[in-house]
């Protein structure tokens, strides 16, 4: 991890690239924890955390950072907690960076810079996540650096995020009429933040992720990327070391694996802070025991997207120093090397001499050309593609300059390869989802009409207009198949107590307002083991 000096320089370079984009500058002592939130759909016990890191001191000697969070009875901090905390600054930027009074807001408000609709249970998630901001305690050792007196505190226990928090609403007829909120950050955020030991972070980008992981990695990745154009971890390293996913399941390489590859399009093309995320991808280590994600970054979004998967590199012999230890530096131009490699490939698949050849600069030229318009997995693609048809017309590719000839067809086979892959996956994937909602619906269908049961016969004490409407509705449907004389029917189906339930459940579905949740609804608000679709 970067030094709390070099990263605030960061924000000074990155003004230019930044001048026209969302940013807002949270303080960098949390940002570079990012294993701090929790992914929010994870199956967790909330039990306190510790997260450990060994760094370098000035003089040479090493020493142990240490953050410890602790949940409250309210939960623990989650990436939905992340979202919150970033709208927050949003908001005191916004209103004036106030540093001894509170900052007024209101939840409408803070939905609108979240991009949350509002309604009866975003709000109440809104005011869950900002009750654990408050709430949940973190312990810092050698970790939390304190611009003011330039020093990393020691001991720095009883740290909340939020220093003060008040939120206060009336509501009429279910609707809120009237807001009385504010707010207040730690006094070591809001010292931090003054002095500008900051970091950038672009809040559009981080609110589009879908998935927790994604939002986690993204983090991380805006991070290490700061200074450099590429970046290399083996998954094992980089899921328990830096982003604390802790998972027992975590424990397989296929397990990390499958992870990865679900949050790679998501971050392909994306903007970082000082740039753009113009490949990324899953590469088998040399020992074949792990996967590297391998990241890389150039100063524009890419002009064409392509979605990366894993792939399998045995990278030439005078290549392997780099890729045998992941954590060792880099060349100087990482980019030169990729195309380096490249070129390589195309002498193994061509003349099998791939480890002895020197290609001239022209063909590397071609070669960075190529990464450049197409990426990485296109570019090797296209040397595989010039290799089966150059036979056909018997054309002798000797350079690597041969293969241009070949390349607009290559791309329209590989989009259409890619197209197909891409429409099976997406149907398995859904065949999945849907027999895995089968199954979980199955199996917590009791403790959903026990819901059900309970918030019947809490209404059957209320004579509200909506459940005297429901009793009415009920009533006709019953008289109706009197009159049809279906008894039989009546007493084996309509009148049983889960077929009152459903219907109860199946009336109020339609009211925008309604008092009772939907299965679905349920399991996410109420069920401790809800459905989660990451682990399918």
């Amino acid at each position: 991890m970067e030094s709390s000096d070099h990263l605030s320089q960061q924000n000074h370079s990155s003004q230019k690239f930044l001048s026209n984009a969302d940013v807002i500058r949270p303080e960098l002592n949390l940002e570079k924890w990012p294993s701090l939130w929790e992914p929010a759909k994870s199956r967790r016990v909330f039990k306190t955390r510790v997260i450990e890191r060994d760094i370098t001191l000035s003089n040479g000697n090493s020493m142990t950072a240490r953050v410890r969070i602790a949940p409250s009875t309210e939960g623990t901090l989650t990436t939905e907690e992340q979202r919150h905390f970033y709208g927050l600054i949003r908001i005191w930027e916004e209103d004036g960076r106030l540093v001894e009074e509170v900052t007024h807001f209101s939840l409408q408000r803070l939905a609108k810079v979240l991009k949350k609709g509002w309604g009866p249970r975003n709000i109440e998630t809104m005011v869950q996540s900002l009750t654990r901001l408050l709430a949940t305690t973190i312990f810092w050792e050698n970790a939390y650096f304190d611009k003011a007196n330039g020093e990393t505190k020691k001991e720095l226990h009883g740290f909340h995020i939020l220093e003060e928090l008040y939120v206060a609403q009336v509501s009429k007829n279910g609707h809120v009429t009237k807001e009385s909120c504010y707010f207040r950050f730690n006094n070591f955020i809001l010292n931090n933040m003054l002095a500008n030991h900051t970091k950038p972070v672009l809040l559009d980008t981080v609110l589009a992720f879908q998935s927790d992981i994604a939002q986690i990695l993204y983090t991380y990745l805006d991070l290490m990327l700061s200074d450099k154009d590429w970046f290399r971890r083996r998954s094992r390293e980089l899921f328990f070391d830096e982003l604390g996913l802790k998972g027992s399941a975590y424990q397989n390489v296929s397990d990390r694996k499958r992870t990865l590859e679900r949050v790679l399009k998501e971050l392909q093309g994306v903007q970082l802070t000082t740039g753009f995320i113009t490949g990324i991808s899953l590469e088998k280590t040399v020992d074949g025991k792990d996967y590297n994600l391998v990241v890389r970054k150039g100063r524009s979004k890419p002009k064409k997207v392509i979605a990366i998967e894993t792939v399998s590199v045995t990278p030439p012999l005078f290549l392997e120093s780099f890729a045998s230890e992941e954590k060792m530096p880099l060349p100087a131009s990482s980019e030169s090397s990729l195309a380096l490699s490249i070129v390589s490939y195309f002498y193994e698949i061509f003349h099998q001499s791939g480890s002895s050849a020197l290609p001239s600069s022209k063909e590397i030229a071609q070669a960075q050309d190529h990464l450049e318009r197409l990426g990485e997995e296109a570019t090797r693609f296209l040397i595989q593609y010039a290799f089966q048809e150059a036979p056909k017309t018997k054309f002798s590719i000797q350079t690597y300059g041969g293969i241009l000839r070949y390349e607009a067809r290559a791309m329209n086979a590989f989009s259409g390869k890619r197209a197909q892959e891409e429409t099976r996956r997406e149907e398995k994937q859904k065949a999945v989802l849907i027999k895995a909602h089968e199954t979980h619906s199955n199996r917590f269908q009791t403790a959903y009409l026990n819901y059900l049961r309970q918030t019947l016969a809490q209404r059957e004490t209320e004579t509200s207009e909506a459940f005297m409407a429901f009793l009415d509705h009920d009533l006709r449907e019953r008289e109706k198949f009197v009159r049809q004389k279906l008894h039989a029917y009546l007493r084996s189906h309509f009148d049983t107590e889960e077929a009152r339930l459903k219907r109860f459940a199946d009336f109020f579905a339609s009211h925008a307002d309604s008092p009772v949740l939907d299965f679905w609804e349920w399991d996410k608000l109420c069920n401790p083991e809800k459905f989660m679709s990451e682990t399918v």
